[in-house]
Parts: C-alpha cells; structure tokens; sequence
C-alpha cells in the first residue's frame, strides 16, 4: 500500500487542478515528427513565436502560417482535424477550412524541413 504525505497529496492536487483548467489536450506532440516540430519549422519560416502561432490573433502572417501548418501535417503526419485543432486551439472547422484554402508555402517549408533532419 502507497501512503502519501500532506505535502505529496498538495503537488498532486495542484497537478490535477492544472489538467482541469488546461483547454487544450496535446496528442502526440512531443514525439519526432510530432506537432510541435512541425509547428516549429513553420513559425520558423514565418519568423514568428509558437505563442502568437496558437493565439487567437488573425493577423495575415498568422493565417497563413496556420493554413500552411495545417496542409503539411495533413499531408505528411497521420493525424486528424481534431487533433490538429486542439493542438492549435481551435475547432475542428478551422482546420477544414484550411484545409479547403490554397496553401501560400508549403513546398518552401517542407524542403526547410527536409534539410534540418
């Protein structure tokens, strides 16, 4: 039998008061060729930061960088709309409408890619 103490039961209630409040459910991010990585290169090719990638703003850069993020992992990874999509914060709709839109650089940011790895 496993027996907490007062100060192990306060992380953990912290961490499951974290996970409560978190929105967002990352799926396979973390691994090579993951979401992140993806979502990297194209903030990398855009010279823009993650935090404004996945921020609610609709700057023209940013939509961009969105629709080409979305083509390549449709493309190139097995994931789906909605896992996409709650990576970058958004509904599932989002992402086929990207999807539906022509992408701006795709072949520029995949060859980035290709040379990185």
């Amino acid at each position: 039998m496993l027996y907490l103490d007062q100060e192990d039961i306060r992380i953990l209630k912290g961490i499951v008061k974290l996970h409560k409040n978190s929105n967002i459910q990352y799926v396979n991010v973390t691994k090579k060729g993951g979401l992140l990585d993806w979502a990297s290169a194209v903030c990398n090719f855009y010279g823009i930061n993650l935090d404004s990638f996945l921020s609610n703003k609709r700057d023209r850069d940013l939509v961009y960088a969105r629709r080409d993020f979305v083509h390549l992992v449709s493309r190139f990874t097995p994931h789906t709309c909605t896992s996409i999509a709650r990576f970058m914060k958004r509904d599932h709709t989002s992402v086929i409408y990207h999807r539906k839109c022509k992408p701006i650089h795709v072949d520029e940011i995949k060859l980035a890619v290709q040379k990185v790895a």
